[in-house]
């Protein structure tokens, strides 16, 4: 079915695009592996409340798709709403990771900045930065918390436009990631410059662990 073939392709791009959001910092912090598991926890338990929303709006998306009398069809549109909210839940769940991580770094670069002051440093800017880090990680959260919820239907009342309904969906999905992705990156680039200022005040103490 070509629909399905375009699906796949979809579901690359998706990753392809999503994925590349990562942090890229050599500081590391011990605590946050249980708070990765922690994360890992709680998208497997947001997967299985996401499915079980999908079973029980699949007699109503039968309601929306009365136009439809292909049960073949009908399996494939519900394979694809499927699709949308496990790709939806497992980006979500990638972003919460990473910016799980871009707090630890931010932890242990305020860390080495209060050491740095009790030596006699002045770490002004690595405060500002660190407060600046915060918040932009804060906004990502919320923005990741509000796309986790998001669902897509896909309302189909003529079945020559199937195609077109099933698309938009899609193309909803693929650009609200890539929104959320976007956000998620300023975090990135907000602790990479918090890093930076670190590596500033303590000169090369920071190379080993705070360079990007």
């Amino acid at each position: 079915m070509r629909m399905f073939k375009e699906f796949r392709h979809f579901i690359l791009v998706v990753l392809i695009l999503v994925f590349s959001t990562s942090p890229a910092f050599g500081l590391t912090s011990t605590g946050s592996a249980n708070r990765l598991e922690e994360i890992k926890a709680s998208a497997s338990a947001r997967r299985q409340e996401v499915m079980q929303i999908v079973e029980e709006k699949r007699a109503a998306a039968r309601e929306r798709w009365q136009a439809i009398k292909d049960e073949h069809k009908l399996a494939a549109l519900e394979r694809i709403e499927t699709h949308l909210a496990n790709i939806n839940t497992r980006i979500t769940a990638h972003f919460s990771r990473v910016l799980t991580r871009l707090e630890a770094i931010l932890a242990k670069i305020s860390t080495r900045a209060s050491r740095a002051a009790q030596n006699g440093k002045d770490i002004s800017s690595v405060t500002a930065a660190t407060a600046s880090a915060t918040l932009a990680i804060n906004t990502a959260k919320e923005a990741v918390a509000s796309q986790a919820a998001k669902t897509y239907e896909v309302t189909i009342t003529d079945e020559a436009t199937a195609k077109n309904v099933v698309q938009t969906a899609m193309q909803e999905l693929i650009a609200d990631l890539a929104a959320v992705r976007q956000i998620v990156t300023s975090a990135r680039e907000a602790v990479h410059a918090a890093a930076q200022a670190l590596r500033t005040v303590i000169g090369t103490e920071a190379g080993e662990g705070a360079t990007p």
